[in-house]
């Protein structure tokens, strides 16, 4: 059987079974009506032919009825090798009926031939109406009787010795084969047509709804991203808050301090206004992230290309944490391992990156640490990486992406995403530390300068 693909990615063989399929759903609810049908003109044989052929055709018509009942059910239920015996069975039982025409039109009698003429119109009525779901169906129950009528009434029409006549009615008789035909397709055609719909119809549907589910998912999906990016906005302005209060408190109490001496005593001390210049600087600091973080969200942060030695970001972020570390007694030790020369690379994102990780570093330690932070430059087989990598960090001040508090790590993540790098933070135990230290690393892409 050809198996030529639809449109719809069926088969033409998924579609003829399923065609038989509903036939015999069909057939089955007829099958009890043809049943008591045979039993009734069953008697047309008994009276006109003999009981003897009349007792052998009711046997053999019930037999087969019943063998169709089993191979309908099978094929109802899905057994695709039932779909031949489907067919034989149906171009049995026109047969069948064909027989049991012929049979009573051999007697001659006027009332038997009427019979005849009756059993073969209904066949193939029957075959139109009820088998035009399926080409094969159609075929086994309409071809007997067109035969069958075929070879009544011409020859008959012929026996006549009136050839005009025996023409005309040959002609008419073919006339009817083919009306019977040509109806029969149509109804076919149309079924075809029909169930084509409905599936397509379904498939539209099926569609629709995976559509509408996957909006649906989309939605969700955004609507739990706009909720994690307000919660992510609401803490970053609580931790924007809470860093902003403690250097401003110190800048406002250390000015205070001093308009109180120089009110009084009309002394001031130095160490008073270093510590509100380190803490307007710190100030200075956490308002830059915030700006950073608002131009990240918008996307005004552009990257660009140029030449740049580990020395000169090195020393531009020791100058940003220094301040910071004094104020609160740590000691950062920035350098740079190796002698890398010139490269290429995002100056900008990652020169923001290590000061952000020298002033976060700073405030997470505590008084007497010393923080280590080293640069380096790895090259590979896929290129060349700038490593930062901070250590010697309090037990536990990692694990956490803000340091602490503090809001500019997230900035160094989201730079760090935009390089296409990416971030490591260790949170070391003390069997692998004495010191039972922490440890970020942080890598960027980069292109080392020609000599």
């Amino acid at each position: 059987m050809a198996r030529t693909e639809t449109p719809a990615g069926r088969t033409a063989a998924t579609d003829d079974f399923d065609a038989l399929v509903r036939s015999a759903s069909d057939g089955a609810r007829r099958a009890q009506l043809r049943l008591g049908v045979t039993v009734i003109v069953s008697a047309f044989l008994f009276i006109y032919v003999g009981v003897l052929a009349g007792a052998v055709w009711l046997a053999v018509a019930v037999a087969i009825e019943g063998a169709g009942v089993v191979i309908r059910s099978r094929v109802r239920a899905g057994d695709r090798r039932a779909a031949f015996f489907y067919v034989a069975s149906l171009f049995a039982i026109s047969v069948t009926w064909m027989a049991h025409a012929v049979l009573l039109w051999r007697t001659g009698g006027l009332i038997p031939q009427i019979a005849a003429i009756m059993d073969v119109f209904s066949l193939a009525l029957y075959a139109a109406l009820g088998a035009h779901k399926d080409r094969r169906l159609l075929l086994a129950l309409l071809a007997p009787p067109l035969v069958t009528l075929c070879a009544m009434l011409i020859p008959m029409a012929w026996a006549q010795g009136q050839p005009a006549g025996a023409l005309v009615a040959t002609f008419a008789t073919f006339g009817a084969c083919g009306t019977l035909v040509a109806n029969a397709l149509a109804m076919y055609r149309s079924d075809r047509e029909l169930s084509a719909a409905v599936r397509a119809l379904a498939q539209e549907r099926a569609d629709l709804e995976r559509r509408v589910a996957e909006r649906t998912a989309d939605l969700a999906e955004a609507v739990e991203r706009a909720s994690a990016a307000s919660a992510a906005k609401t803490r970053f302005l609580a931790a924007l808050s809470h860093e902003l209060r403690t250097p401003l408190n110190a800048v406002i109490g250390y000015a205070e301090l001093i308009a109180d001496d120089l009110t009084l005593t009309k002394t001031a001390s130095p160490e008073d206004a270093v510590r509100i210049s380190v803490h307007g600087r710190r100030l200075l600091t956490l308002i830059n992230e915030a700006i950073d973080f608002a131009e990240l969200d918008e996307g005004d942060i552009v990257g660009r290309r140029e030449s740049f030695t580990l020395d000169a970001v090195v020393d531009d972020a020791r100058r940003a944490c220094t301040p910071i570390a004094r104020a609160v007694g740590a000691e950062v030790d920035l350098r740079v391992v190796g002698d890398a020369g010139a490269v290429l690379g995002d100056r900008a994102r990652i020169g923001r990156c290590l000061a952000a990780l020298a002033v976060n570093a700073s405030r997470a330690a505590g008084h007497d640490a010393r923080i280590g932070i080293e640069t380096a430059i790895e090259s590979n087989g896929t290129g060349a990486w700038l490593r930062m990598q901070v250590e010697d960090l309090p037990a536990g001040a990692a694990v956490s992406d803000d340091l602490g508090a503090g809001i500019g790590f997230g900035v160094v993540r989201r730079l760090v995403d935009l390089m296409g790098g990416d971030v490591v933070i260790e949170s070391a135990t003390p069997d692998a530390a004495p010191s039972g230290a922490a440890r970020i690393i942080i890598r960027a892409p980069v292109e080392l300068a020609a000599a």
